[in-house]
């Protein structure tokens, strides 16, 4: 299959009027720092009306809302981890 510059443009242009939602986010991996010094993160994305997930870098994403109350669910998860960590250290000291 050939994919010259016009088969590329007739594939955009077949897509451009298409507008994808996100559903929900479900994973963020971090990957090597840009030249400019900032890490790159991605997130995993289930769209609406769509099976299959995908990795987003997180510059590309239009969804505020979602991206912000996944990153304070995971923030507040993993405050809870350490605290539960923290507890189970405490009471496998002994005397504890």
């Amino acid at each position: 299959m050939w994919h010259g510059p016009f088969r590329v443009a007739e594939l955009v242009s077949a897509f451009a009027d298409d507008v994808f939602e996100v559903e929900k986010i479900l994973n963020v991996r971090e990957g090597r720092a840009t030249r400019y010094g900032r890490t790159r993160r991605e997130f995993e994305v289930k769209w609406k009306g769509y099976p299959d997930t995908t990795w987003v870098d997180e510059l590309d994403l239009n969804c505020g809302g979602l991206l912000y109350d996944f990153l304070r669910e995971r923030t507040g998860r993993h405050r809870f981890e350490a605290m539960q960590s923290h507890e189970n250290a405490e009471a496998a000291e002994p005397g504890g």
